[in-house]
């Protein structure tokens, strides 16, 4: 599996569109509805400040 984080300056809302069916927000309170992979990214971007 690969996973790729970006940051972006984003205005608007952001649409699901072609096969991604639903976009959802997640922060270090939501670890365990995570893949383990993506659980360790977001235990990171906490470590680092970059989400709560």
């Amino acid at each position: 599996m690969r996973i790729r984080c970006y940051f972006a300056n984003f205005s608007g809302k952001p649409q699901p569109a072609a096969e991604i069916e639903e976009l959802a927000w997640f922060d270090s309170q939501d670890i365990s509805r995570c893949s383990a992979t993506a659980a360790i990214i977001l235990k990171k971007l906490h470590a680092d400040g970059l989400v709560n």
